[in-house]
């Protein structure tokens, strides 16, 4: 019979110039090896290669969207779960199979550095380009365009039309959009991220937990992932979908609850316990075959399996009355039962100093300014506020700029500066809208003598006054002091992360630190490089003689200061999502339940300052507790904040209406409406299985597979270190281009241990997922290179001229799984694997056949790996004489075919027991698919019917399993 793959091997045997033995034994080794990759990581190999250890809900989203047919998906788990975690699950899984795919993520400013060192750091070292609103040049913003991995910012979109456009007329194959609940329907850049993700074949849209107070903005969310079924303006649809689910998940979350109570209980459930856990269902559920079937065969099941088939029904009740698929959401209440520990968050202290007179001064006279009714005079009042909250010379500074800016001439008109300070701008954007506030905004309203002009003189008279009496230390800064002295000297393991909002504060009071204290203070601030940037990070994290890290909010930006004992705020933002940012560097899963979330505030005489501060901590309390589940309607409450801000003769109005609004908000506990969003507690503790085992840290000898592959293809490869290696690429030894890749790339430091690599970010982890381990696998498939080889092997006088044939067989699916979608074939390779078998021939050229090698010993000389010392010779340059002997592979390819026909004949059964196991595994999912197939809409029918189809052409596949030659080797005894 006719073997799969041999003509192709015969073919690379044939036309190949030479034939090296040593690619043949590293591609036998990687297939072998990357078998169990499949199967450690449910079918998702770059699992093992994400530079985190990923939570049971973080694995549950990630394979969630790797496993549908398209990847469109909101993530809404709640505020410091770790969605971009998610997200950078599912592109380095992407990338695995597609690693030229583009990918654009739009972010506000206040993220952009995250995204672009995240993804480039935890998920597989593949470089983004970054373009914000510091990058001006007009040479730099082309050249960036061109990367075919981008991180924008909000702001920059919004300030640069040019830009917008783009982007907008470039095809992205893959779209990330983060704190998309800001993008509602009268955002400017709505339009654009419609039309982008219109285009996109794969749409992750990170959002703020979903409101049902906020139907117009979750309209216009799903309206991004799903815009054939959706419309952003049509809140009214949405709103009767809701309405006509509610019963169901008042049903469905009543049954979770009490299944949940009960599962404490099973060794004393009774009949009677289960008969009432069945009624609670009631009717409406019963009308689905599905349910009503469970629910009849629970009463007659002893009461573990009756509980373990109603959790069965009630995760199938929740995937098909779930709002929309599409959605996943994750609260830290449904966490609870994973036993995921939460600290609780307190504000330990709240530092006020005396001011000098000079400040109290420079504090009257910002409270007298008059609400500006231009955007930009209001903007430049807060900038004012913010900049006078730092220290006096900073101040002064801003000052003097202003009056310069008098003297060349103010701006008249709108300048839009006001839309660019209220965008979420990343540090760098803010220090940058700071310079060009004196110059942009137009002339404040002013009452008394000289105008704004006039006022500024007086400013500055009191600024410098103040500045005279404090000197070097500013009373704000003797406070912060004073208290950190006191609260280290406590204990000598307490750490404190610092936060302020300018740099040059960083910087000075890091200085104070150092000159007063042994404290050891590092800086982190948006004005450092990478490396200095790290360095700082991993010394607060590792070094006992580093107790204080000064950060301005670059440092709330995606880091894990777990370690701190408290986080001291030297000056309060506008945002609570930025406070939020600041605390979650240290409120973060993992932190000791018993070890509370400390934050200390110091505030001065402002007005605006006492209002923010008394706004975060009596209002948003976000001291206290996380503010997720507000994120909706933070964006709207920040506007009444900022205005606010303009009429402090209404300052205790402004705060009881936003506390009432929040007070509302919080007590939304609209538990159906949850329910019909929530994942599922049977969901999440399969993913916690998988998350488990993940958190293995890989044996050394994982690494052998890969290294003996890579260095075959011409990677350096050179130990360094037990767990360490450094590797490099060098165009003149490199066999064949790697995917991905290319064929030159910097050497590069690396580990293969997860452990390392989480403690050493200097160094990459090159697992599954690492751009170079992923581009050689990809070579397996993609290239004939290693498919063939002629060598000679000492053997013994016994097999001394007699020639072997090593053929290296993989099971698949027929054509790989070629034109499915990745997400099935890889839940499919999870169970089924994609098994090597290595079967060796020895040739009897009396009779021109070949017969199966069994002697083990032999067996064993003939696998191993390919070693020069070891007396093994390429005979590439001999392989004439055999090819001129047609009978020699005319007759192997006959021994090949009763190979395969032997081994699909002992297989057979299992390959249906395979796909028996497959069928049942998606029992439930198949369940729910005819189930929208009867009662679904028009489009929920067309989806469930594809779905239903290509399930099936996958089981059937699997049934028809069968061995394709993958590479052969012609090995000669000496």
């Amino acid at each position: 019979m006719a073997v799969d793959g041999y003509d192709t091997c015969i073919r690379a045997l044939i036309s190949a110039r030479e034939l090296p033995a040593r690619a043949f034994f590293g591609r036998k080794t990687l297939r072998e090896k990357a078998t169990g990759w499949y199967e450690e990581a449910a079918g998702f190999p770059t699992l093992l290669g994400a530079r985190v250890r990923p939570l049971a809900h973080q694995v549950y989203a990630a394979l969630r969207i790797l496993q549908d047919r398209t990847q469109r998906f909101l993530l809404a788990d709640e505020v410091g779960l770790g969605k971009t975690i998610e997200a950078g699950l599912v592109l380095q899984a992407l990338w695995h199979h597609s690693p030229e795919l583009s990918v654009l993520v739009i972010t506000p400013g206040s993220m952009v550095g995250q995204w672009w060192r995240e993804l480039y750091l935890r998920f597989g070292a593949r470089v983004f380009t970054f373009l914000d609103a510091t990058v001006t040049s007009s040479a730099q913003v082309e050249r960036r365009l061109d990367s075919p991995r981008l991180v924008v910012s909000t702001t920059s979109l919004q300030r640069n039309p040019d830009l917008r456009r783009r982007i907008a007329e470039r095809h992205w194959e893959a779209l990330v959009v983060d704190e998309g609940h800001h993008l509602d329907l009268s955002h400017p850049l709505y339009g654009t991220v419609r039309e982008l993700s219109s285009r996109a074949e794969v749409a992750l849209i990170l959002s703020a937990t979903p409101s049902q107070r906020k139907l117009v903005g979750l309209a216009a969310l799903l309206a991004l992932v799903a815009p054939r079924e959706y419309q952003p303006d049509d809140v009214e649809a949405l709103a009767q979908r809701i309405n006509a689910r509610r019963e169901i998940w008042r049903i469905i979350d009543q049954a979770g609850q009490l299944l949940e109570a009960a599962e404490p209980e099973l060794e004393t459930l009774t009949s009677d316990d289960v008969r009432y856990l069945v009624e609670v269902w009631g009717d409406a559920l019963r009308v689905d075959r599905n349910i009503d079937q469970w629910l009849n065969e629970a009463v007659k099941l002893e009461p573990r399996k009756a509980h373990a088939r109603l959790q069965m029904a009630l995760a199938y009740a929740r995937e098909r009355w779930r709002l929309d698929h599409r959605i996943l959401r994750t609260r830290r209440r449904t966490l609870h039962f994973l036993q995921e520990p939460f600290s609780k968050r307190r504000l330990e202290a709240e530092l006020a100093y005396e001011p000098s007179g000079g400040e109290l001064t420079v504090a009257e006279l910002l409270r007298d300014l008059p609400p500006q009714s231009k955007p930009d005079g209001f903007a430049w009042v807060q900038v004012l506020n913010r900049i006078a909250a730092s220290t006096a010379e900073q101040y002064a500074a801003l000052l003097r700029s202003r009056m310069a800016a008098y003297e060349r001439g103010l701006s008249v008109g709108d300048s839009g500066f006001a839309a660019a300070w209220e965008s979420q701008s990343s540090p760098a954007e803010e220090a940058a809208l700071v310079q060009e506030a004196p110059w942009r905004c137009p002339a404040l309203r002013v009452d008394g003598v000289g105008g704004e002009l006039g006022w500024l003189r007086r400013a500055l008279a009191a600024t410098e006054a103040w500045k005279d009496v404090e000197g070097e230390m500013p009373a704000r800064f003797r406070a912060a002091l004073q208290w950190l002295a006191e609260r280290s000297a406590e204990s000598p393991q307490r750490r404190f992360l610092v936060f302020s909002q300018e740099l040059r504060t960083v910087e000075q009071f890091a200085s104070v630190l150092k000159r007063e204290t042994s404290l050891g203070a590092r800086t982190f601030h948006h004005g450092m490089e990478e490396d200095a940037l790290e360095k700082a990070a991993l010394a607060f994290i590792h070094d006992k003689d580093v107790r204080v890290l000064v950060s301005d909010d670059l440092g709330g930006e995606g880091r894990n200061f777990q370690n701190a004992w408290a986080v001291l705020h030297l000056d309060v933002p506008v945002s609570p999502g930025r406070l939020e940012q600041r605390i979650g560097r240290v409120d973060r899963l993992g932190r000791s339940a018993t070890e509370p979330v400390r934050s200390a505030t110091v505030t001065g005489p402002f007005a605006m300052e006492s209002f923010l501060h008394r706004a975060h901590r009596d209002v948003f309390r976000v001291f206290e507790e996380s503010i997720g589940g507000l994120e909706f309607v933070v964006p709207e409450l920040v506007r009444q904040l900022r205005t606010g801000v303009a009429q402090p003769a209404s300052a205790e109005e402004t705060l009881s209406r936003l506390a009432a609004e929040v007070r509302a908000a919080r007590e939304e506990d609209d538990q159906a409406f949850q329910a019909g969003l929530d994942t599922s507690r049977a969901e999440l503790k399969d993913a916690a299985e998988i998350a488990e085992l993940l958190a293995e840290d890989p044996a050394l000898d994982s690494a052998k597979a890969p290294v003996h592959w890579m260095t075959s293809i011409g990677v350096g490869v050179e130990q360094d270190g037990r767990a360490r290696s450094r590797v490099s690429l060098n165009p003149e030894h490199l066999e064949v281009p790697i995917p991905g890749v290319g064929n030159q790339l910097p050497e590069f430091r690396a580990t293969w241990r997860r452990a390392d690599a989480l403690e050493d970010e200097g160094v990459q982890f090159l697992a599954p997922g690492h751009r170079l381990v992923d581009g050689a696998y990809l070579l397996l498939d993609g290239h004939d290179f290693g498919r063939a080889a002629f060598m000679s092997r000492l053997l013994g006088p016994a097999n001394r001229n007699v020639l072997f044939a090593l053929g290296l067989f993989v099971v698949d699916l027929p054509e790989g799984g070629a034109g499915l979608p990745v997400g099935l074939v890889a839940r499919t390779r999870a169970r089924v694997g994609r098994d090597t078998r290595l079967i060796i021939l020895r040739y009897q050229p009396d009779i021109e056949s070949w017969t199966r090698v069994g002697e083990q010993r032999l067996v064993r000389e003939l696998e191993r790996p390919f070693e020069h010392r070891g007396g093994d010779r390429d005979l590439s340059e001999e392989k004439a004489r055999l090819m001129a002997d047609g009978r020699v592979l005319r007759s192997l390819e006959v021994a090949f075919g009763r190979v395969v026909e032997d081994l699909r004949k002992a297989e057979g059964g299992l390959a249906e027991d395979y796909a028996e196991e497959l069928a049942r595994s998606w029992a439930q999912e198949m369940a729910y698919l005819h189930a929208l197939l009867e009662a679904g809409t028009p489009v929920e029918q067309e989806r469930a019917r594809a779905e239903l189809q290509l399930r099936q052409a996958v089981i059937t596949g699997v049934r028809e399993l069968r061995p394709r030659l993958d590479a052969l080797a012609l090995v000669m005894g000496s």
